[in-house]
């Protein structure tokens, strides 16, 4: 009967090791660790795409949206003509009506508007009177300060862009030409870019969404206080990549195009759940893009987080990985054992 050599049975008990210690680590490897409810640190920096939700609660589509400074209601009232007409929400929020009612339209719908309007004018009528109310026209109000030809509230369409503000508004000040736009929201969040930067970003650039109610200050000095700086210039590529970290934003460059750069995926990474972070941190989205199934070449915008996450086994794929390699080692063993004849 032959023997087993001393270095075969090493080679052996080594396979073995590592195989066991491979399973190990990949079931101990936490899950990868940038999700929607922790952000990295540092995203705030990070400008907005619309999700679903969003898609459905935009106020300029909306079925019943929440009223906006700008949105014109039009109220009617059988009793009384002179209730009958239409009447825009101002920038703070108010509506005046005939007989000197204000009503605060901050955060209602329609519904809540048409309650509104029959309690306050309640005393105005022996029995109670019944209004109807609809939605006429959805415009926004936003008000421009500062380094502009013609600062004040300018009613603008849904969804203008940046520029065209700046057109109605008389363009930028000639003389003290301004650097930044620092955008103070009705929540008083705020957010701050770099003009310069914004103009060559140009059209690729779809971080900045202008909101009803939102003031706009055009300025020379650098924000300060709690306006977050939109980064206009980079993009940042994190997660299972070769070369992780910051890429310098291209104009026409794709999700493919900053793989590549970053040295492609490594080995573990899941390209069927690559995210893309758009969006201040308060009201961010993360974006799950399938590059096996999707044909589609996402576009990547300005300041945007890629974060590729590595493909973590199922609890059944961890076991039929484990008996794959108990498998191979006896598979091994067994080799050895026929070609050194052991009986």
């Amino acid at each position: 009967m032959k023997t087993i050599p001393t270095t075969a049975m090493k080679l052996v008990v080594l396979a073995l090791i590592l195989n066991l210690t491979a399973c190990a680590s990949k079931s101990e490897r936490s899950e990868f660790p940038y999700t929607e409810d922790q952000p990295q640190q540092g995203e705030t920096n990070t400008p907005h795409l619309p999700t679903a939700r969003e898609i459905r609660n935009d106020p300029a589509t909306a079925a019943d949206p929440v009223l906006q400074p700008g949105f014109v209601i039009e109220m009617t009232n059988i009793e009384d003509r002179k209730l009958n007409g239409s009447f825009k929400i101002e920038f703070d929020g108010s509506m005046h009506l005939p007989y000197n009612v204000v009503l605060k339209t901050s955060g209602l719908k329609l519904v809540d508007v048409k309650a509104e309007m029959s309690k306050a004018y309640r005393k105005f009528f022996k029995n109670p009177s019944s209004f109807n109310v609809q939605l006429k026209k959805r415009v926004y109000l936003v008000e421009v300060r500062g380094l502009v030809e013609k600062p004040g509230v300018l009613t603008i369409e849904p969804h203008s862009s940046l520029e065209s503000i700046i057109s109605q508004a008389g363009g930028l000040s000639k003389e003290v030409p301004p650097k930044y736009l620092r955008v103070v929201h009705k929540d008083q969040s705020q957010l701050a870019l770099s003009i310069v930067d914004y103009f060559k970003a140009g059209s690729q650039f779809a971080g900045l969404q202008i909101k009803a109610g939102d003031t706009l200050y055009f300025q020379v000095d650098t924000p300060e206080g709690g306006a977050s700086m939109m980064n206009l210039t980079t993009i940042q590529i994190m997660g299972e990549v070769l070369k992780p970290g910051s890429l310098t934003y291209q104009p026409g460059h794709d999700l493919y195009d900053y793989l590549l750069q970053a040295g492609g995926p490594a080995p573990l990474a899941d390209l069927s759940h690559i995210r893309i972070i758009r969006g201040p941190s308060q009201n961010r989205l993360i974006a799950d893009m399938d590059l096996i199934e999707e044909e589609k070449r996402p576009v990547v915008h300005p300041g945007d987080l890629i974060l590729v996450p590595y493909d973590k086994a199922t609890p059944f794929e961890k076991k039929l990985t484990q008996t794959a390699s108990i498998a191979t080692i006896i598979s091994a063993v067994a080799l050895i054992l026929f070609t050194f004849g052991v009986r």
